[in-house]
């Protein structure tokens, strides 16, 4: 089977994709989808999929930005838009498929053949490709580009109204155009804390607590961070001994 992603910000056209495949591509394996680059490169990113379905007008980005920030060598994209003029761009992204919409029933299988050859020789060739381990990498999105961060240089995380500035441990500051809240979510609780609405920590580098009523934390690049009171018990169980 093939491991398939389809990234499209229209969903009649993702349901469009995986009606057809399901009908008339039994060997293609529908794992996820996603409607714009952020969740679309995470999601790759975490299934490594053999094959990618890539819309290349996402809202206000551009699926190009996902072929920039992976190795495409390893990874089967197959554009489907319904514009021509970026066909030359995507196979300069290494692209094995171009398939204009609406899509035509024999031009989607002929495709999906080429690939599953493709994959049966990628997956019998001995040499052993090295992935991302996404567990440690965090992506962020901005309006200009996709930045892949490795966890352990965050050292916090602040929230910028809608938005969430990040500080890593060279001193370099990166713009999300993701809410704090969402970061929570993601980021592994076994290193990263909330501890204010406005602040989550990396709690190795957290360098001292303050002998204030709440505790503050002051950190290794000499911030010092509130801390909410209904998040001192937290800061006292993960990090006090």
């Amino acid at each position: 089977m093939l491991r398939t992603i389809i990234i499209d910000d229209e969903q009649p056209n993702i349901d469009l994709l995986i009606n057809l495949t399901r009908k008339y591509c039994p060997e293609v394996e529908i794992i996820a989808t996603a409607d714009n680059v952020n969740d679309g490169l995470e999601i790759v990113l975490k299934n490594k999929p053999d094959l990618l379905f890539l819309d290349v007008e996402l809202h206000s980005h551009s699926g190009f930005e996902i072929l920039e920030a992976v190795d495409t060598e390893y990874l089967n994209v197959v554009m489907v838009t319904a514009f021509e003029k970026y066909a030359v761009k995507a196979f300069k992204h290494s692209v094995k498929g171009y398939l204009l919409k609406p899509v035509i029933i024999t031009e989607l299988v002929s495709v999906v053949q080429k690939i599953q050859k493709l994959v049966d020789k990628q997956k019998g060739t001995t040499e052993v490709h090295q992935a991302i381990d996404t567990s440690k990498i965090l992506a962020i999105s901005s309006k200009e580009q996709i930045e892949l961060l490795q966890l352990e240089e965050i050292v916090r995380l602040e929230a910028d109204g809608s938005y969430t500035q990040i500080y890593c441990v060279d001193g370099s500051i990166h713009l999300s155009s993701r809410p704090l809240k969402d970061y929570e979510d993601k980021l592994p609780s076994t290193i990263f804390l909330r501890v204010h609405n406005s602040h989550i920590v990396n709690i190795k580098f957290v360098q001292k607590i303050m002998r204030t009523r709440n505790g503050n934390l002051v950190m290794t690049d000499n911030t010092e961070i509130p801390v909410s009171p209904n998040r001192k018990k937290d800061i006292s169980d993960r990090i006090v001994v």
